[in-house]
């Protein structure tokens, strides 16, 4: 795919030119081959302002060319992209999901020594001090 994107800053200066030359003394909007790369960009980017269109039946068959090769280079591209992210995101999104029913699973399971002393490092002691929860620090009430 890249290869073939590889030249996508020439084409509007072909199309262009190709548009320029069909459309030559016969369409007063296309002044200059400058004037009808702006509409081979606006025509490949499928904005398609309307300022600028072909009138001569080259220019109409050379507009109809472009159209179905934006459609190629520039649509079925990004409809590969945003497969792509798509698949990407329901994967990361199913991981997350995994990961929290396992945690959920874990906090299910947590033993806690009933002949733990405090401040002696056992499990419940660092639950009790993760949850702010220190005996060794003196409460207001009791000061």
């Amino acid at each position: 795919s890249s290869g073939i994107n590889a030249e996508c800053p020439l084409r509007p200066g072909v199309f262009g030119s190709f548009l320029y030359y069909a459309e030559n003394g016969k369409n007063d909007k296309i002044e200059s081959i400058l004037g009808a790369c702006w509409w081979a960009v606006a025509t490949m980017s499928t904005v398609g302002y309307g300022d600028v269109y072909p009138m001569s039946t080259w220019g109409k068959v050379i507009g109809t060319v472009v159209v179905f090769l934006s459609m190629i280079f520039l649509a079925l591209p990004l409809t590969i992209i945003v497969s792509t992210f798509s698949k990407t995101y329901r994967a990361r999104k199913c991981l997350t999901a995994e990961s929290n029913d396992d945690d959920d699973d874990d906090d299910d399971n947590i033993v806690v020594d009933e002949g733990a002393t405090e401040g002696d490092g056992s499990r419940a002691d660092m639950e009790d001090n993760e949850l702010g929860h220190n005996s060794k620090t003196a409460d207001v009430d009791q000061i």
